[in-house]
């Protein structure tokens, strides 16, 4: 699952975490809760933030270094996209072919 503009470990009503935040956890811990190993790609808002974090059994949540880790509002993230892919396949190249079913 790729979740840019907020992190899904950030808290409903926080920022910019709200709706979406709710969705993609709930989905991933159901994913994960019926036996689907789950990894959530997240952009990295602080050098602070530990690569990989496991959000519930089978929910890894990743960190992804892309633009400043400050200062950026949403409209500012369309510009962060092409840094976020090149790690979320930067994180890809590092498993065996066929390692994520889907992207």
């Amino acid at each position: 699952m790729l979740s840019v503009h907020t992190s899904p470990l950030d808290a409903p009503g926080g920022g910019d975490a709200g709706g979406m935040n709710v969705y993609i956890v709930e989905t991933a811990r159901r994913l994960a809760d019926a036996g689907v190993a789950v990894e959530i790609f997240t952009r990295a808002t602080s050098s602070d933030q530990p690569p990989v974090v496991e959000m519930h059994p089978g929910v890894l949540v990743r960190h992804v270094t892309a633009g400043p880790f400050e200062g950026l509002s949403k409209g500012d993230l369309p510009a962060q996209l092409c840094a976020f892919t090149a790690g979320v396949m930067r994180t890809e190249a590092h498993h065996e072919p066929g390692w994520y079913d889907v992207i």
